[in-house]
């Protein structure tokens, strides 16, 4: 641990700035942790493209610190990534890395999509058809929300996990200065 986490003021005051601090180190890490994945994926891609078809499993195990199937998600998320809006792309970099990869590797809509089966639809039968294709878009709609509170509810209790390990961990400083 590094001399600037083991200070530990007396005044209790002073605490949640540096509690408040410390997480906001965490989420600039942790976004730091999907760039990299990113850049680490492009290049990945990059060599991909140079070496020898049917030889590249084994030029990861020679030449990488980084198991084939990491290599593959870093890829996909390099592809996926640059293929985002920039509204999702901020809001894919603001997960931690794991969390990250499993939005890109899920379509926007995360659960499946429900679509009306139109064919029966003949017809008379044509206003019947308008409202349920407009029912379907609204639980397309639904069923995209609830994936992405989802994975908000998912970043909010990994964020409250960090902030209870650095609450333990100021906990202990303070009954070690004590």
């Amino acid at each position: 641990m590094s001399a600037a986490l083991t200070t530990v003021p007396a005044d209790l005051t002073a605490l949640p700035a540096q509690i408040n601090e410390a997480v906001r180190r965490a989420d600039t890490h942790a976004k730091a942790a999907v760039h990299a994945a990113v850049h680490a994926g492009r290049l990945l891609l990059q060599a991909k493209s140079q070496v020898v078809h049917g030889e590249w499993e084994a030029w990861v195990t020679t030449h990488c610190d980084c198991a084939v199937r990491t290599a593959q998600a870093y890829m996909r998320l390099a592809t996926k990534y640059g293929e985002l809006p920039p509204s999702e792309a901020q809001r894919v970099a603001e997960l931690p890395l794991r969390q990250a990869i499993q939005a890109i590797a899920t379509p926007a809509s995360a659960p499946a999509a429900y679509r009306p089966t139109s064919e029966r639809c003949y017809g008379a039968h044509h206003e019947r058809r308008k409202t349920l294709e407009i029912a379907s878009r609204a639980l397309n709609a639904v069923l995209r929300d609830v994936g992405l509170k989802a994975i908000r509810r998912e970043r909010l209790m990994s964020l409250q996990q960090r902030l209870s390990v650095a609450l333990e961990e100021v906990q202990a400083m303070l009954e070690k200065a004590a």
